[in-house]
């Protein structure tokens, strides 16, 4: 039996090798730099969505900072009205006490029963001061508790001028120790705390009137605004190279508008209450005190009478009394005027008062007193009362001004910071409408 060999299997054709065929990998050559990825870029819609929100809150910033400016500024000059009109009264009340003193003393020298006149003035400034202590306390809002107690103790000072008054009328000595016991309690007691409250009031009413100032700052974020909202309708108009966006350019004017009138306004209700403070109100203080100490000093020269011998001693009181006044009623320098009349006034007083004291020194007591006592014209009384007269006159003149220049300048800013809050809101609206109108393009 034969047997065939089993043949080969066919050999497997190789594929041909195709030429040029395209590689599916590229290869980098050595040292070739990477390729740089796509720069993504922000469509105009998104600019423009952008721009819409930019716009609206720089229209509401312009409202809310432009209201604050005016409710600060209305909010600052109401409080330092208020402090300046206190501060005022303050001193009206000292003024007040210290002339009843001088009047009751004057009216001591006479002895037995005082000029029905001069008990009337005694009263008339007994009952101003306690009427105007009652408001102040009333109006105080830093809840000062010592206007009860100055109160308190003019009640105790009226009732020992009314023991030395009834002691005076009999001829008793005693008398002339309840008027220096009065005396003592008014100026070392009274007058203090009436200072300590002048000080405070003072501090406050600066505060204020720097508080002012402050409230410029936000007028500078509402300027800031309304340059953001500008820039916004000037890039949409360069980019869409459409010139009138009736919505924005309303909003923008309206805003300039009412940014120009506030920087002149708020400008000027600054300005205002500055001067104020620098001229009517520094006339009305230093007017106020000097009148304080020339009151001292009228009543001190009662009391170098009554202290009869020993008077002599109390001089250099009165004279430093009168430095201080004249001291007060020099404005050169300042930024306020106060009139010759008053110093002339003063000065011929000052006059009356060396012929009494020279009169006393000369031990000519009772010609001393009697020239102090006298009211006809010419006289030192006479001399005194035109003086004190002219120069109320002009602290309730000065006090009147500063009043009308802070009132006038807190209302239209209260006012104004209406006028910014509305004008914000319109102007975001419109903001809002003239964006969404390119927006609309790009849909």
């Amino acid at each position: 039996m034969s047997t065939t060999a089993a043949a080969p299997p066919p050999p497997v054709p190789q594929a041909a090798p195709q030429q040029n065929a395209p590689s599916t990998t590229s290869v980098q050559p050595q040292g070739a730099p990477a390729a740089a990825p796509a720069k993504k870029t922000r469509s105009t819609p998104a600019t423009l969505r952008l721009l819409l929100a930019v716009s609206v809150l720089a229209s509401l910033a312009f409202g809310a900072a432009g209201f604050q400016t005016g409710s600060s500024q209305a909010g600052a000059t109401a409080d330092a009205s208020a402090e300046a009109a206190q501060l005022i009264g303050i001193q009206s009340v000292r003024n007040d006490l210290v002339r009843a003193d001088a009047i009751a003393a004057n009216a001591f020298l006479v002895g037995g029963l005082e000029p029905a006149d001069q008990r009337a003035e005694y009263d008339t400034a007994i009952d101003d001061a306690t009427r105007e202590i009652t408001r102040l306390a009333a109006d105080d809002k830093a809840g000062d508790t010592d206007f009860a107690k100055v109160n308190a103790e003019v009640a105790i000072y009226t009732g020992l001028i009314e023991q030395a008054r009834a002691n005076n009328r009999q001829g008793f000595p005693v008398g002339a120790a309840y008027l220096s016991q009065a005396s003592a309690l008014l100026n070392d007691s009274t007058l203090p705390l009436l200072e300590a409250l002048v000080l405070a009031s003072a501090d406050r009413a600066a505060g204020s009137f720097s508080a002012l100032t402050v409230s410029l700052v936000w007028l500078l974020i509402a300027l800031a605004a309304l340059i953001a909202l500008i820039w916004v309708h000037l890039w949409i108009t360069r980019r869409s190279h459409r010139y009138l966006n009736w919505p924005l350019l309303i909003a923008a004017v309206a805003m300039l508008l009412v940014g120009v009138v506030g920087v002149i306004t708020f400008s000027n209700t600054t300005g205002a209450a500055i001067e104020a403070r620098q001229n009517s109100y520094a006339k009305t203080l230093a007017l106020s005190q000097a009148y304080t100490s020339a009151t001292e000093a009228k009543s001190l020269e009662s009391f170098t009478l009554i202290k009869r011998g020993s008077g002599q001693t109390l001089e250099a009181d009165v004279q430093t009394a009168i430095g201080d006044a004249k001291t007060r009623l020099d404005s050169n320098g300042k930024d306020y005027l106060i009139g010759d009349d008053l110093r002339n006034g003063f000065d011929s007083w000052v006059e009356k008062h060396k012929e009494i004291r020279e009169l006393d020194d000369a031990g000519q007591w009772d010609e001393a007193v009697a020239k102090a006592i006298d009211q006809k014209s010419g006289s030192a009384n006479a001399a005194f009362t035109a003086f004190s007269t002219a120069t109320q006159d002009d602290i309730a003149s000065s006090a009147a001004t500063t009043t009308d220049a802070l009132g006038t300048g807190g209302a239209q800013s209260a006012l104004l910071g209406w006028l910014f809050l509305v004008a914000g809101l319109a102007a975001a609206v419109l903001s809002w409408r003239g964006v969404s109108l390119r927006l609309k393009e790009y849909r």
